[in-house]
């Protein structure tokens, strides 16, 4: 498959190195309003652009991924998707839910797949504790708790208060979900806005179809030099917790004192760097689009976190529990 990559950043760059890396994949084109930053993730077998349409008619691309900034994503995800492009697009799928749903009808009617790069689902520490409990081993699944911290990133200036809820914890939304089933309901408390009216705290309370409940507690901390998170899964027969994405999980039984540890394998191949969930995903979705088949996260992923955290903005006004169809 002839492959793209739009937005030539950081991000971009990882795209593009887990193209290079897929037996299904050729990159052939990159694309950055900075020509020599495309150029610099293009290297010698691909070709560089500044504009995503000309990008599109030239090269006829059968997969684009999208590394733009947030609020940049739309676009270039319609384009290509008209175009007749799979696409691969970071979180979150768009700023609002009006727009995210566009781009996942789009994809639909134009009969593409589209995938949201939730990457965590794909880091050891995720997919692990993610096999125990689809296993049975912590019985039915009662409660999760989520902790995360990180620096506030210069992308997020002038975004709005509830940026934190966008930018971050999309990501630990949808983890939620994929642990405890679909939302039903969302409580949010926010606390300690910054001199732009960001709201740097946040807590949210949901509420499960399948009877479970969970909380996310975090914040920005200036000056916080990367993500430090954690889950706990709670069940009828013991519980599960997950130590800072890529690290350690343990297996609690009933018996405080029976404790079965799991750890990435550092010799055999499994990755402990927190972005080889990222390469993992791509991957996959190249892998599986090559099949014709779904990806594991689609655009209507995407379209549900945002629905789940205008449910949350909706709360925090109104003090109330917000239910989520």
């Amino acid at each position: 498959m002839r492959v793209a990559v739009i937005g030539s950043g950081f991000i971009g760059k990882r795209h593009a190195d887990a193209i290079r890396q897929s037996p299904h994949a050729e990159l052939v084109a990159t694309c950055d309003i900075d020509l020599a930053r495309a150029e610099a993730v293009a290297g010698s077998n691909a070709r560089a652009y500044t504009d995503t349409a000309t990008l599109l008619a030239t090269e006829k691309p059968d997969v684009v991924t999208i590394a733009t900034p947030d609020h940049l994503h739309v676009e270039p995800t319609l384009l290509a998707l008209r175009a007749g492009c799979h696409v691969f697009c970071e979180k979150p799928l768009a700023m609002t839910l009006e727009e995210a749903t566009l781009m996942s009808v789009t994809a639909d009617e134009c009969r593409r797949f589209l995938a949201v790069d939730y990457n965590r689902r794909y880091s050891f520490g995720y997919s692990k504790a993610h096999q125990l409990v689809q296993e049975g081993r912590i019985g039915e699944v009662t409660h999760a708790v989520f902790r995360v911290t990180d620096g506030i990133p210069p992308f997020v200036k002038g975004r709005g208060a509830y940026a934190f809820l966008f930018s971050m914890l999309t990501h630990h939304i949808d983890l939620l979900r994929w642990f405890c089933g679909e939302v039903t309901s969302v409580y949010t408390l926010q606390s300690r806005p910054d001199s732009e009216g960001k709201f740097l705290d946040t807590v949210l309370s949901f509420e499960f179809a399948s009877g479970a409940i969970g909380s996310i507690v975090g914040g920005w901390r200036e000056g916080q030099t990367r993500t430090i998170e954690g889950l706990e899964v709670g069940g009828t027969l013991g519980a599960v917790s997950i130590e800072d994405v890529q690290k350690r999980v343990r297996l609690h039984s009933l018996s405080p004192d029976s404790v079965e540890e799991y750890q990435s394998d550092y010799f055999w191949g499994i990755q402990t760097e927190f972005y080889h969930s990222l390469d993992s995903h791509v991957l996959s979705f190249l892998e599986r689009v090559q099949r014709g088949e779904p990806p594991l996260v689609t655009g209507w992923d995407g379209v549900r976190g945002l629905e789940i955290v205008a449910a949350a903005i909706e709360s925090h006004g109104s003090g109330c529990k917000v239910p989520v169809a």
